[in-house]
């Protein structure tokens, strides 16, 4: 009966660091399906229309199915869970909202010709278009030892050109660099 329970308990433990990896990549695209609409959360700004969308805990930022970024928030005012679908598709494209996300789940499968890795969390299903470099690592990191069954991971999702904000670039080809000034003249000598 101990040994029973030992092994009931190992198991429960084992099971709970499963999911426990958390792994960066960088993607070029993805596709959010939404299967439960409680994957969607609301933004409500006291005297303000509440705001429909996702919102990822890790970089503070809530998206909405508008292609608006919010960034640095105060989770006091996002009512996770919310329960109604704003939209059933999301193009989470870096060029519009410039940011992160965060989920758990699990990678159920990964086209390596085409560099796509499809990701299944509980409430959605994620489709990553993503390039070389990062499927790469994704196979050495999960899949060099021959593993083929689905990894249970916590996916941090970063946009590759995040931009600076408030910093202004030059272009370093056509800017013009100024000789410098010679103070002494040197004689030639013969």
């Amino acid at each position: 009966m101990k040994r029973l329970f030992y092994f009931l308990f190992f198991f429960l433990f084992a099971f709970n660091l499963k999911a426990q990896t958390v792994y960066t990549m960088g993607y070029d695209h993805i596709q959010i399906n939404v299967v439960d609409p409680h994957f969607f959360s609301i933004y409500q700004i006291p005297d303000a229309t509440p705001i429909c969308g996702i919102y990822d805990r890790a970089s503070e930022t809530f998206y909405t199915c508008q292609y608006e970024t919010y960034r640095y928030i105060n989770e006091d005012f996002v009512i996770q869970n919310a329960g109604n679908g704003c939209c059933d598709q999301i193009d989470f494209d870096p060029r519009k909202y410039y940011g992160t996300l965060t989920l758990k789940g699990v990678i159920e499968k990964v086209e390596w010709d085409s560099l796509l890795v499809y990701f299944k969390t509980d409430k959605a299903r994620l489709v990553i278009k993503t390039d070389e470099n990062e499927i790469d690592m994704l196979y050495k990191k999960f899949y060099k030892e021959n593993y083929l069954g689905s990894v249970n991971i916590v996916l941090n999702l970063k946009a590759y050109d995040t931009p600076k904000e408030d910093i202004l670039s030059y272009n370093k080809n056509t800017e013009k660099k100024i000789k410098p000034v010679r103070k002494q003249v040197r004689i030639l000598r013969w």
